[in-house]
């Protein structure tokens, strides 16, 4: 096979191809998957690639006592600086205009993505609102959404996927309602319950990822009551408690296992809906999350079969720690032990040379930085103490 047509097959310029082979730079990990596949290697090749990675640069930070204020930067200083190297970090084409930010935030000629520029926008939204260069970043990821023959919008594409998905969809809406896109209700409820399939629906990931918008918006709409109800559905009782696995299929599932990732993103976006739908159910969750003490990072694979025949396989990944400390973070009586247990997992995934969060493998995925910003400015806010008191006595 020619070093064109495995380039081609895999997404990717011969150049960048050229520098895999010579190993003057390692593919990342969902592209080390993709050529993996494409060559029928059964895991040898991901094998060899985690091999040869370079070792960590992540630093253990000492959690024996709280930060000095005196002597260690402030959450707010570490924030402006991921912000202004984000910034530095925004690709530009020949003509000088902005086009977006690429999946892995390390040096490379890998181009920009469409969902890495949304949650890049996500993040520049959160880290006090987009600037004049990233602006019209909105207008490119708008601009790569597929339409029907209207012109109305159908949905978003990852870049592993073969057509529009609800997790990618409700992400990139996400993303684009946080950067002050604005969208009508009723089109975000047509997009969102065109792509709501069976695999949505048997994944919790899935459908907290797409109640994240909806619930913003239209909290009491049928589609988001629906939505609601399949992810209350998919909880497991394990041990007399219901919580979230990986996925909840219709069949005996004997080594289903309790998922601290997933119970944490659906206590986060339940929190927003109709309290007579949720009734207890983030309660329950919420105090089995605060007894959790293994916090890593997880991943999890979704395949789906495709009208052509094909098999789709995504992979996608949860900073459980980051969504475990904003979980924690809304309660109304914040466990605030377990938030800062949360937090010491995020700042452990922190590179200070980088001023952004990696993965266990090295990436630096624009995901994570969004999931980093989110649980820490949540859980910081949950742990700042006020002079108002918990229990005011009545006037």
């Amino acid at each position: 096979m020619t070093q064109d047509r495995a380039a081609s097959q895999v997404g990717v310029s011969r150049a960048t191809f050229a520098q895999w082979e010579t190993g003057r730079h390692l593919p990342g990990e969902q592209r080390v998957h993709d050529l993996d596949r494409l060559f029928g290697a059964g895991g040898e090749l991901v094998a060899a690639a985690e091999l040869a990675r370079p070792a960590s640069r992540l630093r253990q930070f000492s959690t024996a006592a709280p930060a000095d204020v005196t002597t260690h930067r402030s959450l707010l200083q570490v924030l402006n600086d991921t912000r202004r190297v984000l910034l530095d970090q925004l690709q530009f084409d020949e003509a000088g205009r902005p086009v977006g930010w690429r999946r892995n935030l390390v040096p490379s000629d890998e181009p920009p993505s469409t969902l890495s520029t949304a949650y890049g926008l996500k993040v520049l939204a959160m880290l006090g609102g987009l600037d004049t260069a990233t602006r019209s970043v909105a207008d490119r990821v708008l601009d790569d959404a597929v339409r029907d023959e209207d012109g109305r919008v159908l949905g978003w594409v990852a870049s592993v996927q073969f057509a529009p998905r609800l997790e990618a969809t409700a992400a990139a809406l996400d993303a684009l309602l946080h950067a002050g896109v604005p969208f009508a209700v009723r089109d975000i409820e047509r997009i969102l319950s065109g792509l709501v399939d069976q695999t949505a629906r048997q994944r919790p990931f899935i459908l907290a990822t797409a109640l994240e918008p909806l619930l913003r918006v239209d909290p009491d709409s049928d589609l988001a009551r629906d939505l609601v109800r399949a992810l209350l559905d998919s909880r497991v009782d394990f041990d007399g408690v219901l919580l979230w696995p990986e996925k909840r299929l219709h069949r005996d599932q004997p080594k289903l296992d309790r998922s601290v990732a997933h119970t944490a993103r659906a206590v986060t976006v339940l929190r927003e809906a109709p309290e007579n739908l949720v009734g207890d159910a983030v309660r329950a969750a919420e105090q089995w999350l605060a007894e959790q003490d293994n916090l890593g990072g997880v991943s999890e694979i979704i395949p789906r079969q495709t009208g052509d025949a094909k098999r789709e396989e995504a992979t996608f990944h949860h900073f459980t720690s980051a969504w475990v400390a904003r979980a924690l973070a809304g309660a109304g009586e914040p466990d605030r032990q377990a938030i800062a247990n949360a937090l010491r997992y995020v700042w452990d995934r922190y590179d200070s040379d980088l001023h952004f969060w990696a993965w266990g493998n090295g990436d630096v995925p624009m995901w994570m930085q969004a999931d980093a910003v989110a649980g820490l400015q949540r859980g910081a806010l949950a742990l700042h103490a006020t002079p108002i008191p918990a229990n005011p006595e009545p006037d």
